[in-house]
């Protein structure tokens, strides 16, 4: 366990010296400028061989290393997930590679979404890594895949450029056919009532009630439509049942949760801090309460969690702004605040890490099973 942390904060920690090093102080807030590609194919290099090495990484994970070896997928898959697969086989490279080349794509895509606010790098690197969001990317491959394209499409939604959007999702869609959900989000990120922070802890409250209830029994309703999405082939009972295990629940939950609050209650503060770039941030925010909600409502129904998988990603993403604002404007309390909520974060973080016993975020180099 040790060792694995060890190595997630240690690529953590590359990633950001990598960015500093292609002169991210030359980008700071309200810069105008946009960080230049190049620059990032080195941090995304060390991602990609990184993730490419890890084995054994969930539920999914050996569904798609045994079908790279053996083709033994029961049903049809997207024609750009496809096209990786075949290019890859054809050539005979080794699996690694292949779900290196993969990880490469996902954190590029997510990279790439945040270029016009590059100051933000370090802090949404580190929320990522210690939410431990990215450590899920290998197992879903696909429609973490996809979800990292929406990661970049949204600088289309706050350019309203909507044919490029439709692109975005179009492309999407060739690696998990469920992102068609993804159109109307071009719509739904500019309702202004979910900005609202009363309304944010509203929806809080009642996704809370939801879970309460017994949404999982209605997983049969909804199995036809997720068949349809693309989810079809996880709902055996073992593979529901570990992912369900791996959401979280107990202190783990309560800790998000805690996380979540904080966020929302900061919103305004968030929104003035933000107001060059008022109409992203709003964009982010309300995909982060979109995430939230479902994170929270169906972390027990694997069906419904699933598609709200795709925004999953935006509480660290406003986590690592929140981090940003706090210490930007250092007060007592700000200085207090950030501790508190950085321990948070690091506390999801050791929970993840010592999770069950299904735990796939142990790390394991791939060549440690051939030994």
């Amino acid at each position: 366990m040790l060792i694995s942390i060890f190595i997630y904060l240690g690529l953590m920690s590359l990633m950001i010296f990598s960015l500093k090093l292609g002169n991210l102080r030359s980008y700071p807030m309200n810069a105008n400028k946009t960080f230049p590609v190049r620059n990032l194919i080195f941090p995304c290099l060390l991602f990609a061989f990184i993730f490419g090495c890890r084995y054994n990484v969930g539920v999914d994970y050996h569904t798609y290393y045994l079908d790279y070896l053996y083709n033994l997928s029961s049903r049809a898959i997207e024609p750009g997930f496809l096209f990786i697969k075949k290019t890859f086989q054809n050539n005979d490279l080794h699996f690694a590679l292949y779900f290196g080349f993969i990880a490469f794509i996902q954190i590029l895509f997510f990279m790439l979404g945040y270029r016009k606010r590059a100051y933000l790098y370090p802090y949404i690197i580190s929320t990522l890594f210690l939410s431990c969001i990215e450590l899920g990317w290998m197992n879903g491959i696909r429609q973490s895949l996809a979800t990292c394209i929406l990661v970049y499409a949204i600088t289309f939604i706050e350019e309203k450029q909507p044919i490029k959007y439709i692109l975005a999702i179009l492309l999407a869609m060739q690696f998990h056919s469920s992102a068609i959900i993804l159109f109307p989000v071009y719509f739904i990120v500019y309702l202004p009532i979910l900005r609202s922070k009363w309304i944010s802890i509203s929806v809080f409250i009642t996704a809370l009630f939801i879970n309460t209830l017994p949404v999982e029994r209605f997983d049969i309703l909804f199995t036809q439509v997720a068949n349809l999405l693309g989810y079809g082939d996880i709902y055996n009972s073992e593979n529901a049942l570990v992912e369900l295990e791996n959401t979280g629940s107990g202190i783990g939950r309560l800790i998000l949760n805690t996380i979540f609050l904080v966020i929302i209650w900061y919103s305004n503060k968030l929104k003035k801090f933000f107001i060059e770039d008022e109409r992203w941030f709003n964009i982010m925010y309300n995909l982060f309460i979109i995430g939230m909600f479902g994170n929270i409502a169906f972390n027990k129904c694997v069906i419904l969690l699933r598609p709200f998988g795709y925004f999953r990603v935006f509480w660290a993403v406003i986590a690592g702004m929140l981090i940003y604002y706090l210490a930007k404007n250092k007060t007592k309390h700000n200085d207090t605040v950030k501790l508190i909520f950085i321990g948070l974060i690091i506390l999801t973080f050791i929970a993840n890490m010592l999770n069950g016993k299904n735990n796939y975020m142990e790390f394991h180099f791939f060549w440690e099973n051939f030994i």
